[in-house]
């Protein structure tokens, strides 16, 4: 079975505990701090990831980061992953957990990258826009970056509407090699 599948079973079996026990805003902020540290932390990535450190000291590490920070419902859940040999799919676990949690609450995650900074009213129609398209609520990330030269790029999940100068210059590009009519 594939990575993904098993993350996904074991995030839809703690979304489901989490809903049960109405602990779903509390288990989800918890999985969020987890996902950022994982990020955040190359150590800590490393530790989950590493095969030299045993089940039970990983799982005294995690209680020893997240006891005090995280609930108990959490601590158990990460406890039985990492007891299970599934130590690994603990930041996959967690993005799959945001992700159902996401669906259930109608939240779009969405990445907009422009070449220059936008003013709020223009991020405002962007986001505006998306949600009138999709009839969701839009978390928006919005990132600068001056190498697609100037219109915009709109990731959600793998879907990307690319808009930018530089992809239109490329396009421009390979037709001109090809001979074909602009």
């Amino acid at each position: 079975m594939s990575n993904k599948k098993v993350s996904d079973r074991y995030a839809k079996a703690i979304f489901e505990i989490a809903l049960e026990q109405n602990k779903i805003e509390e288990v989800h902020n918890d999985m969020d701090l987890i996902q950022k540290t994982v990020q955040e932390s190359k150590d800590f990535d490393n530790l989950i990831h590493s095969p030299v450190v045993n089940h039970d000291k990983k799982i005294s590490i995690f209680k020893e980061i997240f006891s005090d920070k995280v609930s108990t419902l959490t601590l158990e859940f990460t406890s039985l992953l990492i007891k299970k040999g599934r130590d690994y799919l603990v930041d996959d676990v967690a993005n799959r957990f945001t992700y159902l949690y996401n669906e259930k609450n109608g939240i779009l995650p969405v990445v907009i990258t422009t070449a220059i900074e936008m003013d709020d009213a223009t991020k405002e129609k962007v986001t505006g826009k998306i949600h009138d398209v999709t009839g969701k609520k839009v978390l928006s990330d919005f990132l600068i970056d001056d190498s697609i030269k100037g219109g915009i790029k709109v990731q959600i999940d793998d879907w990307v509407y690319d808009a930018s100068l530089e992809t239109q210059l490329q396009e421009i590009h390979e037709k001109l090699i090809k001979g074909e009519n602009l």
